[in-house]
């Protein structure tokens, strides 16, 4: 995904999602800045998974922070970061209480990270951000308004896409609402929905109980491709109500020489194999969805060729810790979590 690496270009883009966000404020008749619940309650988390991206995260990180919905909860989740990512954010976190960081004790995937982060969200909702994209600065407001009025378990948004190549404002369009879950899960199981968890937000206890079903399948394996397939496809399986809206919230940046199908971070062949166990996990869960609590690991991997995808996805072969689960700041505490293999930074001024 595209970085601008000119601190003008920083600073412009900066503005330009200030100025949109203020516009659709005033479009949807809502004055920013405004909380919309009760106090002490967080009604959304905002979730960034994070390898390695230092250089994005001063603008991403930025449009999280500046939500008009101003009692929002950041948890940034960093899989052992080489560069200075975890510094960058540490500084932040010194100056604003609403971030969390939590450090992979050794590198896990994207998928682990992700569902990481979930377990130590608090939000009532949970919105995913990639740290190299952005989110219009009333998405939290606008997204939770709507969510609450329309009783929704995951609610789908519009999403910008822009590379070099393309320039799409509506990208993927959800265009029917679900409230059989029936319904929902043989439209899923076609393969012909989209399935990135950027493009929605999901009630948190759903999103726990999705996490919670799918750990011992995908616990062992560094899973970076298929993480939002196999997630929003177990999550469906908990859902009731899928809502549409026409509400712009995120903008997805795109550098095919620095993405998850370039082969930067792991071979095209590793990307196939995730998505083919993806799926085949998907459909022998819908082939069981009326009895999910007979569904077994070992089960599933004795039907075709499941165990060949597994075993040729990259393992988490290496669990030892890559740093020690202490704090050098007087700002922020630490919590060891030895079942997850993370370490709980916060905030403790």
């Amino acid at each position: 995904m595209r970085y601008f690496p000119n601190k003008k270009l920083h600073e412009f883009l900066a503005f330009i999602i200030i100025i949109t966000g203020i516009i659709q404020c005033f479009l949807s008749n809502i004055t920013p800045p405004k909380l919309l619940t009760i106090v002490g309650i967080i009604p959304i988390s905002i979730v960034i998974p994070i390898f390695n991206r230092e250089n994005y995260l001063n603008r991403s990180l930025y449009t999280a922070i500046h939500q008009t919905l101003r009692n929002v909860e950041i948890v940034c989740i960093d899989d052992c970061s080489t560069d200075n990512s975890v510094h960058f954010i540490i500084n932040i976190m010194k100056k604003d209480k609403r971030i969390k960081l939590v450090r992979n004790l050794y590198n896990q995937g994207t998928s682990l990270t992700r569902l990481n982060g979930v377990y130590y969200s608090n939000g009532e909702y949970i919105m995913s951000l990639d740290p190299d994209d952005l989110l219009y600065l009333n998405a939290a407001e606008l997204n939770y308004q709507y969510a609450k009025k329309a009783y929704a378990d995951v609610l789908e948004y519009r999403i910008k896409y822009k590379s070099s190549q393309l320039y799409d404002r509506n990208w993927f369009p959800c265009r029917r609402n679900y409230t059989k879950r029936e319904k929902l899960l043989k439209k899923f199981t076609t393969f012909r929905m989209n399935w990135n968890v950027c493009k929605r937000i999901i009630r948190r206890s759903i999103y726990l109980k999705a996490g919670d079903f799918l750990r011992p399948y995908i616990s062992g394996r560094k899973i970076n491709v298929a993480d939002d397939l196999i997630q929003c496809g177990m999550i469906y399986f908990f859902t009731q109500r899928l809502i549409c809206t026409k509400i712009m919230t995120y903008i997805y940046l795109v550098n095919k020489t620095d993405n998850s199908e370039s082969e930067l971070f792991q071979s095209r062949v590793q990307n196939k194999i995730q998505v083919l166990y993806g799926k085949a996990l998907i459909q022998y869960f819908y082939k069981n969805r009326g009895r999910l609590e007979t569904c077994s690991f070992d089960t599933f991997l004795g039907q075709g060729s499941n165990l060949e995808y597994y075993n040729k996805i990259t393992p988490i072969s290496n669990k030892t810790h890559t740093f020690e689960c202490i704090s050098n700041h007087k700002e922020i505490g630490y919590l060891k979590n030895d079942l997850l293999g993370v370490c709980l930074m916060y905030n403790v001024s």
